[in-house]
């Protein structure tokens, strides 16, 4: 049986790294929490004009700002997406890109269908109120393969 070697974070003025979090200790005594990155971090990800597929690439920056929104208190979340901000830049990124990884419009789900082994994408969108029927609403949206799931009202 091999000898298990263990490591152990100290606490520094204040502050504990822990599992990609860094725990510390506020002027008024309590408790607060935001993203740890370690000094030798490179912040060096996935080349934008890298062979990647562009949805891998996009998947770089949305998981990294959902790490941020996902970890960071209120308080320290504006500096951890301006960080962000300022590291997509630094790595080649579009500006358009940045966006969508920080202002997602409209969330995709993907389910596996069973039936057939395909991926199916389920996108939801809200449409403003359009004057006509519903049976022409339904006709529009059937005639591009779209389904509707519009509330049973009785009256407006």
């Amino acid at each position: 049986m091999g000898i298990k070697h263990f490591t152990m974070e100290k606490q520094t003025e204040s502050h504990l790294p822990f599992l990609g979090i860094n725990i510390y200790r506020r002027r008024d005594g309590s408790m607060g929490h935001k993203i740890y990155r370690k000094p030798t971090h490179t912040d060096l990800y996935l080349n934008p004009g890298s062979h990647h597929h562009p949805s891998s690439i996009q998947a770089v920056l949305s998981m990294l700002v959902h790490k941020g929104r996902a970890l960071c208190e209120k308080e320290s979340l504006h500096d951890d997406l301006k960080f962000l901000k300022t590291t997509f830049r630094e790595n080649g990124y579009s500006i358009q890109q940045i966006r969508q990884a920080l202002n997602p419009a409209v969330r995709t789900s993907i389910c596996y269908c069973f039936v057939n082994f395909n991926f199916v994408y389920f996108c939801t969108a809200f449409l403003i109120h359009i004057p006509i029927k519903m049976e022409s609403q339904h006709c529009i949206l059937k005639c591009r393969s779209m389904t509707h799931n519009f509330p049973q009202m009785s009256h407006l």
